[in-house]
């Protein structure tokens, strides 16, 4: 799924057991975390969460942070939306 969180385009893949990986791009800027679900909530390695909702093909994500605004991540099982990096990293 991919989606975008201020100029930070992002790619989110998680796994039946809810594992999975983020990938954020911005610029020259690229990482790759991993992740797990659970409960609603996306816990990521650099130790931030989202909460997590599905409705159809849109998974909106809402970070419990001042400032933060939500995003909504649309399903892209090919990765075309994907940043380049994000793209060859997953």
């Amino acid at each position: 799924m991919d989606g975008s969180d201020g100029p930070y385009l992002m790619t989110l893949q998680l796994s039946e057991n809810g594992g999975g990986k983020l990938c954020n791009s911005y610029g020259a800027s690229n990482y790759l975390q991993v992740v797990k679900y659970s409960s609603g909530m996306v816990y990521i390695q650099d130790g931030t969460r989202m909460s997590v909702v599905l409705n159809g093909d849109t998974l909106t994500a809402k970070f419990p942070y001042t400032g933060s605004k939500p995003a909504d991540f649309q399903r892209d099982s090919d990765l075309a939306m994907a940043a380049p990096y994000c793209r060859q990293n997953l």
